[in-house]
């Protein structure tokens, strides 16, 4: 090695260690942006994850016991598939569902008229609680006849069945000697029968007072 060389190599030696430097600075610099993508990306897959499950999970519906869960739309035949007590999947855009509330709804009838077979006009009071029937094959026509109905409609609706009824009753039964238990039984009959054809069932009946017109007045059959 001559004088030259041993001159420049003190001099070449920072050089060379500022070049060294910004080298491994530079792998840093990729290695953070590296990292950092891999992050956001990491999170990203999460976030999508998350939204995709949230969004598959509210797809299934859940119905308690006091509610009757209708789904309708593509792939469903007749007016719904009815499913009580149970979860169910809802396909979203293709299908959508409403709920048919169970709650027993009472129905107060002041008095009912009808001639009775043996000629009596007799006057019933009584008190009937209705709701919406679970009953395999009842069930799908509220489905169709009932869906949307808060339950003020359907109390209209099961009082004007029991007020069409009633005199049928009546007029199916002689009142002298009056059967109290013949004549409850015959009404839920025939009440049970008309609510079963709109969707409805019947729950509980009880005959308060039976009457009749007589010249004196009106008189509880039974205290003549």
């Amino acid at each position: 090695m001559n004088q030259d060389e041993e001159v420049r190599v003190p001099f070449l030696l920072p050089m060379l260690a500022v070049f060294a430097e910004l080298e491994l600075e530079g792998d840093l610099d990729k290695a953070v942006s590296h990292f950092v993508f891999g992050l956001v990306l990491i999170g990203s897959i999460l976030a999508v994850l998350v939204v995709a499950l949230r969004f598959v999970f509210s797809c299934f519906k859940r119905c308690t016991s006091d509610r009757v869960l209708v789904i309708y739309g593509l792939g469903i035949k007749g007016p719904g598939r009815c499913i009580h007590g149970r979860t169910s999947f809802v396909w979203p855009i293709f299908q959508d569902h409403q709920f048919l509330d169970l709650t027993p709804i009472p129905i107060d009838i002041k008095v009912v008229e009808g001639l009775s077979k043996d000629g009596i006009k007799a006057m019933v009071v009584m008190t009937c609680t209705i709701g919406i029937s679970t009953e395999t094959g009842v069930v799908e026509k509220a489905a169709e006849r009932l869906l949307g109905l808060h339950l003020g409609q359907l109390r209209l609706l099961g009082q004007d069945i029991i007020l069409e009824e009633m005199p049928a009753v009546i007029a199916s039964m002689n009142f002298e000697p009056m059967d109290r238990n013949l004549l409850l039984e015959k009404s839920a009959n025939f009440i049970q029968a008309k609510l079963k054809e709109v969707g409805l069932g019947l729950i509980n009946i009880n005959i308060q007072r039976i009457s009749r017109t007589t010249k004196d007045g009106e008189v509880e059959i039974g205290e003549e």
